[in-house]
């Protein structure tokens, strides 16, 4: 069989050859982790490398929410773990995944998350529109989720959707670093100033 794998700007283009998830996990599970592929719709997609305005924005969010989040109840994730929506058998590599209690995981390789209740992307020109289209259409159908979070890489911008029911998200827009993003159900305040600290554009 021959397989094609895609890049996040190809991905909802062309004709692909399918893949079962089981064969894209043992497939993933034998590559080094900085060898990293997503798997939606039987198609496998290449993560690539990030640049250093994205691996600064992924580490002023995480530091701020883990700082907000000091002695409740979450555990904060970078993009090294991979989370499992079983009901579309699609694995994702989120730049953050936050869980609240306990994580639960599929399998005792304890690599696959199936509660997180946020997920963040930093978004770049190559990944933007599978991160905002495709990734969060897939990533709906995760009971757990309730709010699903997108940085913009190339300028000051936060797009914050929350749950309201099975079939509806609502959305908020932060355009200025003067705003303040409030997630998980008010337990974390994080300001765009400290999330924007030190990217120029």
């Amino acid at each position: 069989m021959a397989l094609l794998i895609e890049t996040p700007v190809s991905a909802t283009r062309g004709v692909v050859d399918f893949i079962s998830p089981e064969e894209y996990l043992v497939r993933e599970r034998s590559l080094s982790r900085a060898d990293k592929h997503e798997f939606l719709n039987g198609k496998i997609i290449k993560m690539g490398g990030a640049r250093e305005k994205h691996n600064l924005l992924v580490a002023n969010l995480i530091f701020e929410i883990k700082l907000a989040l000091r002695g409740h109840d979450f555990r904060v994730y970078p993009s090294d773990m991979r989370v499992h929506n079983p009901l579309t058998g699609s694995y994702f590599y989120p730049d953050i995944t936050v869980v609240k209690g306990q994580p639960l995981l599929k399998d005792k390789e304890f690599d696959n998350l199936l509660n997180p209740v946020l997920i963040v992307e930093v978004l770049s020109k190559s990944t933007e529109a599978y991160d905002r289209e495709d990734k969060f259409t897939a990533c709906q159908s995760i009971l757990s989720l309730q709010e699903y979070v997108l940085v913009s890489g190339e300028e000051v911008r936060v797009e914050y959707f929350r749950r309201q029911n099975a079939s509806q998200w609502e959305k908020q827009l932060f355009p200025d670093t003067g705003d303040s993003l409030t997630l998980l159900g008010g337990e974390a305040i994080i300001k765009l100033a400290d999330i924007y600290q030190g990217v120029n554009f």
